[in-house]
């Protein structure tokens, strides 16, 4: 297993985590996951020697379109899904399994609903970290209705997530990096700096920052965010 425990990031939708995994992925350390939705229900998600072993990892997963999501990260025919996902008991051990990540490589998991099981899996060990993104009501009201989710729906959305999060980041301060959506838009580079500086990743600002290619795919993302 690598010597890097799972980085999980989980908040408000359409508050900058898939800008955020983006940067991070501009690393060849960082191993960044689509959204799977494996962690985000139940204890054997993260890899709890306390599971119950009469849990099937396939039982928890919240999505219809999980089996989709997971054939097309890990190459999976369809024929083969169900015995390589019943065939472990702990989203950690399927995803590094899958992903065979060397000793000093970090997987990436962003998921918004991982914020609803980050508490379990940061009580597991200190050495876990979590980031939680957030970003203004109104903002992300307006993104979930252009989603065809009607104005009540995204604002209980918004409401369970941004309260789960604010608790998360008061009960964690030393393990949980609170990412805002305005502060990573308008100064990525210092935001990704501020992360590095309280989770200790595999990966450097320069290495993140310091070419054209970079720049350029960083106006692409931000526009795309925006």
């Amino acid at each position: 297993m690598s010597a890097y425990p799972v980085l999980l990031i989980g908040g408000s939708p359409s508050s900058g985590s898939t800008l955020l995994m983006n940067l991070l992925a501009k690393s060849p350390a960082m191993i960044c996951l689509p959204e799977t939705g494996l962690f985000c229900h139940g204890r054997n998600l993260k890899g709890s020697d306390e599971s119950d072993h009469r849990d099937e990892l396939s039982s928890h997963v919240p999505w219809v379109d999980t089996r989709a999501k997971l054939s097309k990260s890990f190459s999976w025919p369809d024929e083969a899904y169900d015995s390589v996902v019943n065939s472990h008991r702990t989203a950690m051990g399927l995803v590094h399994d899958q992903v065979s990540p060397s000793c000093d490589q970090c997987i990436v998991e962003k998921t918004p609903e991982n914020i609803f099981a980050l508490e379990q899996y940061l009580q597991l060990s200190t050495s876990h970290h979590a980031i939680v993104t957030s970003r203004d009501m109104l903002s992300v009201i307006q993104s979930l209705m252009r989603r065809h989710y009607s104005a009540l729906e995204a604002l209980m959305l918004w409401f369970s997530h941004g309260y789960e999060s604010a608790r998360l980041i008061k009960g964690y301060p030393d393990q949980v990096y609170h990412c805002r959506y305005s502060e990573l838009t308008m100064d990525p580079m210092g935001t990704i700096s501020a992360i590095l500086q309280k989770i200790p990743l595999p990966c450097s600002v320069d290495e993140l920052f310091s070419t054209q290619a970079t720049a350029s795919s960083l106006d692409h993302m931000l526009k795309y965010s925006g």
